[in-house]
């Protein structure tokens, strides 16, 4: 199969370590799909942008992701509460 290692529901290609890139879409799973990536997220620590439908969805992602040892910053103004689209890093 090629540079590609597969985690649960996530392919990433190996071979670009420099690009470690996913698109996966799931309005109003985000926190499930996170979840289910744990391995991938804790081994490669790939940077995330996310994007989340809901304030309650949003702060559990958060949470998640902050848990794991990402720095969160909000993609647009100042406020991680308030924002929807957040880059972890």
């Amino acid at each position: 199969m090629g540079g590609f290692q597969s985690w649960g529901m996530f392919r990433v290609n190996m071979s670009k370590r420099w690009m470690l890139r996913n698109t996966v879409v799931m309005e109003g799973a985000e926190h499930a799909v996170l979840r289910r990536g744990i391995q991938l997220l804790t081994e490669k620590r790939p940077l995330i942008f996310l994007s989340t439908h809901g304030p309650q969805l949003h702060t559990e992602c958060c949470r998640l992701l902050t848990g794991l040892g990402y720095t969160l910053r909000p993609e647009m103004g100042d406020n991680l509460e308030l924002c929807s689209e957040v880059v972890a890093r």
